[in-house]
């Protein structure tokens, strides 16, 4: 087994590239992509070549905007292999968002993708964005926007005149002798920054985490140690590699020697079509996926042979979608992960058996990972069984946010205790449920209601596909909350019969005073629902139909007065 003390990410690779040099490590299915731990070895080594080539000293910051490719694994380890951390930035930024990222976290290289099909054409933005790109040539021009930034390199077939493409800079590599590579690989020290990961943003200014070598790799060695698969356990990774998520499976599968299965576009269909080609064993996704899944599951079961395990993190796991996992599809063994971008994986715990309507627990923490529950106002510590904000200390926490020292001393105390802002139960046999986020906890005539419990209950009722909860201001209240529901496929129901179905099961106060019949809900591009932009569109829609209602007594007012007169 491969050793993490005083290792980084490129001896990881180094050590894959000797031991299972012929063995499969990438496998992109809607590229007919197969690359061997040889060839990503090779790759990751000329993309450090050519990035040492363009002048990029240790400590400089790249970063790369794209979609999964193979290329974004080359560019992750052949960066850590010179010392030069490597930012990944979400595909669904829009143009301030991209500014803002590239200016926080002093950005001199960036590597970009074509628009590929979807709604960001991140050529046109970045044109945009540096207009000196459109008319200079690579090299020649300097942004008074961006005075870090000295290269934009495209990954795909479409270019700017300012900007270089992957080959060249794969061209540039050969110019970099042997003995110089290895004596920039020496430099770079476990404690060093690899990777900077922007928190989501669901609230607030999106913060880069920064992790080094050592949180990433004594983690991912937890996590394998935790889960206990092996090299027979291929994975299939339909998420986005710049989530905290879909980083650490990808380097689980790296750690325990197995093949990824990655893909650009989470085409459910396409997805599950190419599972039993790959052979992938494990499907790994968020409870949102699996939901969109379940169908899809559920017909294939009998030719599904080759998946059996199932790993969801990224958001809490329903009790109804767990079961019907297990009992409809031919997974009978799914691993509900806690994790954060600030702590990576926290905890896991293995369900084999139908579980009742209560928390499914994330298990027990990691090894070298210590949690513990204070009341909310971090007086003081909490006994087993009664519920606080999870505080987290391990191997995994971050260094701290990138240029945000204020808020790194807000999130990490003196005594390395990260802050969640999850509100948490810990039995006494050490497991962790999740019953909420300390923000979305909401607060009706004095009553606490955590939205998760009556997502769960709305989730039993065999015609609710989805359900979200949020809180909106009440001026008698104060606050009470409000349901947006997706119904299964070919079944309908009214507001009253699921407000009777709630009334019959919770208690009165966190029956819904509204509930919205949706399609989709609001979501960032790692698949995490969007409860703030819930919350303003039930308040919207409430303040329409109260100015309506205003109108229209006002019209009826004005209507009696014509009439008296």
């Amino acid at each position: 087994m491969y050793q993490t003390e005083e290792a980084t990410l490129w001896d990881l690779l180094e050590y894959n590239a000797s031991a299972r040099e012929k063995n499969s490590a990438l496998l992109f299915p809607q590229k007919d992509v197969d690359v061997s731990y040889g060839q990503l070895y090779g790759q990751a080594r000329a993309v450090a070549k050519g990035l040492m080539a363009l002048g990029i000293q240790h400590g400089e910051h790249i970063a790369i905007w794209a979609s999964n490719s193979p290329e974004y694994l080359a560019l992750e380890y052949g960066s850590a292999a010179i010392g030069a951390p490597l930012v990944l930035l979400n595909t669904g930024y829009r143009l301030l968002e991209l500014e803002f990222a590239l200016k926080q976290t002093d950005v001199v290289a960036l590597f970009i993708a074509d628009n590929q099909g979807g709604a960001n054409d991140y050529i046109e933005t970045m044109g945009r964005l540096c207009p000196e790109l459109l008319d200079q040539s690579p090299g020649a021009w300097r942004s008074e926007r961006f005075p870090k930034l000295r290269y934009v390199i495209g990954l795909g077939e479409n270019r700017l005149p300012g900007m270089l493409m992957w080959a060249e800079v794969m061209e540039a590599a050969k110019k970099i002798e042997g003995h110089a590579f290895g004596d920039r690989k020496k430099q770079v020290r476990p404690e060093d920054t690899a990777l900077i990961l922007f928190t989501s943003g669901t609230t607030g200014e999106p913060k880069g985490a920064m992790l080094s070598h050592a949180n990433i790799l004594i983690n991912t060695r937890a996590l394998a140690r935790h889960l206990a698969f092996t090299e027979a356990d291929r994975l299939c990774l339909p998420l986005p590699l710049f989530h905290a998520y879909g980083m650490c499976m990808s380097m689980l599968g790296a750690y325990i020697g197995t093949a990824c299965i990655v893909y650009e576009q989470y085409y459910v269909n396409e997805i599950l079509q190419t599972i039993q080609e790959s052979r992938a064993v494990v499907l790994c996704g968020t409870p949102t996926m699996f939901i969109g899944w379940l169908e899809v599951l559920e017909n294939l079961k009998e030719g599904m042979s080759s998946l059996t395990k199932a790993v969801s993190a990224g958001a809490s796991l329903y009790a109804e979608t767990a079961n019907r996992i297990l009992e409809k599809t031919a997974i009978k063994e799914i691993w509900n992960l806690l994790g954060m971008t600030e702590t990576l994986l926290i905890s896991g715990d293995r369900t084999t058996h139908v579980q009742g309507t209560e928390y499914i627990s994330v298990g027990s923490p990691l090894e070298g990972v210590e949690v513990k529950i204070m009341d909310v106002a971090g007086a003081r510590e909490l006994p087993a069984g009664e519920m606080g904000e999870l505080l987290v200390k391990g191997p995994g926490n971050m260094k701290g946010y990138y240029h945000k020292p204020e808020a790194t001393a807000k999130a990490i105390n003196t005594e390395g205790w990260y802050h969640s802002g999850d509100l948490a139960v810990i039995d006494k046999e050490g497991n962790i449920s999740i019953v909420g986020r300390i923000k979305e906890m909401l607060i009706r005539g004095g009553e606490n209601i955590f939205p998760r419990e009556i997502e769960e209950y709305l989730m039993t009722n065999p015609k609710v596909k989805e359900a979200q909860v949020v809180g909106i201001p009440s001026e008698y209240y104060g606050e009470e909350p409000v349901a947006f529901v997706i119904l299964k496929e070919n079944e309908t129901t009214t507001q009253i019969e699921l407000k009777k179905y709630c009334k019959e099961r919770i208690a009165y106060f966190k029956v819904p005073v509204f509930i919205y019949f949706v399609d989709s809900f609001p979501k960032t591009a790692s698949g995490k629902v969007q409860k703030f932009k819930l919350r303003e569109q039930a308040i919207e829609i409430i303040n329409k139909k109260r100015e309506s209602k205003k109108m229209s007594s006002t019209a009826s007012l004005e209507y009696r007065k014509g009439a008296q007169a």
